[in-house]
């Protein structure tokens, strides 16, 4: 169950980041001139639609499929491999968007992207308590 929230969780974050990556790119298109910071998250936009697109397949098929067939999934970490990838190219797309208006706004969305991802992953940590872990086996 908590894995199966996980999965579900993870097909959110990349469905909107596929939406907001698009969206990004789109209101770049409409700017006569591009600087370098603008440049670079073209090119990170580049690297995360197709990956963000391929995650949220994956997402779907883990959660579809019985965990037996998804062995090449486990296997071979792809899933964690893709995932991180489409994550690390949005928020470098992001970032460098906020860089083209300040190098503050940058830093200041590193730091809080960092303390998101921390809080997000230390939350899944947790344990569970036993009458959880007892229908989860």
């Amino acid at each position: 169950m908590i894995k199966h929230n996980r999965m579900l969780t993870d097909r959110y974050l990349f469905s909107v980041l596929e939406g907001l990556m698009m969206l990004i790119l789109v209101s770049i298109l409409q700017k006569d001139s591009i600087d370098t910071s603008l440049l670079i998250s073209v090119y990170a936009i580049a690297l995360a639609l197709p990956s963000l697109a391929v995650a949220i397949i994956i997402e779907v098929e883990v959660l579809e499929r019985d965990e037996r067939d998804n062995y090449w999934l486990q296997d071979f970490n792809i899933k964690k491999f893709i995932g991180m990838l489409s994550l690390a190219s949005s928020f470098t797309a992001i970032t460098s968007l906020f860089w083209h208006f300040s190098a503050i706004a940058g830093v200041i969305f590193i730091l809080a992207v960092i303390i998101a991802l921390k809080t997000y992953n230390d939350y899944f940590k947790l344990p569970l308590p036993d009458s959880i872990q007892k229908d989860n086996r």
